[in-house]
């Protein structure tokens, strides 16, 4: 094992039009994690996937898009989730 990251999923996926900056909803399971990521200094890394069954609660990975460098904007979207903003793709060498 080489990290381990939260999950985000596609539905989270938002661009400003006129900026064209990308946000990401990104959903915790412990307050403590989401805490933490909303108030972290350092940017961090979020999988991204499209669920099996979004109706489904906690939703299960269906299909990985991608691994994202992203950092948090400060506003918490819900219970469970903070918006982020993606700073870019993480790639492989």
């Amino acid at each position: 094992m080489i990290d381990t990251v939260p999950i985000s999923w596609t539905k989270g996926w938002v661009v400003d039009k006129p900026s064209k900056t990308i946000f990401l909803e990104v959903w915790f399971q412990k307050e403590e994690e989401l805490l933490a990521a909303m108030n972290a200094n350092e940017p961090f890394k979020v999988a991204v996937g499209v669920a099996d069954n979004y109706d489904a609660f906690p939703h299960s990975f269906k299909e990985y898009r991608g691994l994202f460098l992203v950092e948090p904007t400060g506003e918490r979207i819900s219970d469970i989730s903070i918006q982020t903003r993606v700073l870019e793709r993480v790639k492989g060498n």
